[in-house]
C-alpha cells in the first residue's frame, strides 16, 4: 500500500487488505481511499534471464540489468452499516406526594443511537409491580399512573427502562422516583355530640 499511514496493511504474498489502526465507523466515515501498488522481480518467464528495459522505462533499474514493472491501483474501501446498541443512562426523577393521576415526572428520559434514523421506544420493565407508573412509548416521558404516591407511606422507587430500537436492539437503565414531602392541610375529626351542665365553674371540662 502506498497511500501512507492511513490504516490499512497489505500481505505482500497473497495481496489480502486488512485493517491495521483504522477505525471504521459508518456514522463518521463510509469510504475510504487507498493506493495498492504492484510491483515484479524483472526477471523472465524462467526466473533467471532478466527483462530488458523498453527506452522510455521509468521503473527500477536494478544493478543487474533488470528492469522491474510497477503498477499502482486505486482502490476504494466501503464501510457496511450496521445496528447498534441505543444507549440509556441511569438516572432520577423527583415528583411531589398526592399529584393527581398523568401528572408528568420530570424531564422525558431520553435515549440516544448512534444509527442515523433510527427510532428508539421505551418501556417499563421491572419495578412498577403496584402499577403507579407509566412511560409514554415513543418518547420517554414517564408520568403517575395511580395518584396514590404517598411520601409517609414511601419515598423511593426504582424502575427498569428498557430502550429498544426499529431492529430490537435494546439496553436497559435505572431510574430512581423520588417522592417529595408537601405540607398537607391537617385533618379534625368530626366531634361527637358533648354536654356540659348549667352553672359550671370555670376552666370545667
Amino acid at each position: 500500500i502506498f497511500a501512507g499511514p492511513n490504516g490499512f496493511k497489505i500481505d505482500q504474498e497473497t495481496a489480502q487488505v486488512t485493517v491495521d489502526r483504522a477505525f471504521l465507523n459508518y456514522e463518521t466515515r463510509t469510504t475510504h481511499t487507498i493506493i495498492v501498488g504492484a510491483i515484479d522481480d524483472g526477471f523472465r518467464a524462467d526466473g533467471t534471464t532478466p527483462s530488458p528495459c523498453d527506452v522510455d522505462y521509468r521503473g527500477l533499474l536494478e544493478i543487474d540489468g533488470r528492469c522491474r514493472l510497477r503498477h499502482e491501483q486505486t482502490i476504494t474501501i466501503r464501510v457496511k452499516n450496521v445496528n447498534e446498541i441505543p444507549l440509556l443512562l441511569d438516572t432520577n426523577r423527583y415528583i411531589k406526594e398526592n399529584m393527581p393521576k398523568d401528572t408528568f415526572i420530570g424531564a422525558k428520559i431520553v435515549g440516544t443511537d448512534v444509527d442515523a434514523e433510527d427510532e428508539l421506544s421505551y418501556t417499563i420493565v421491572a419495578g412498577n409491580d403496584l402499577g403507579l407508573f407509566a412511560i409514554e412509548a415513543c418518547n420517554g416521558q414517564l408520568r403517575i399512573l395511580d395518584p396514590s404516591l404517598d411520601y409517609e407511606n414511601r419515598i423511593n422507587y426504582e424502575l427498569d427502562i428498557m430502550i429498544e430500537d426499529k431492529e430490537k436492539a435494546s439496553m436497559v437503565a435505572k431510574v430512581g422516583v423520588h417522592v417529595v414531602d408537601d405540607n398537607e392541610n391537617p385533618v379534625v375529626d368530626q366531634p361527637q355530640p358533648v354536654s356540659v351542665q348549667e352553672n359550671s365553674v370555670e376552666d370545667t371540662l
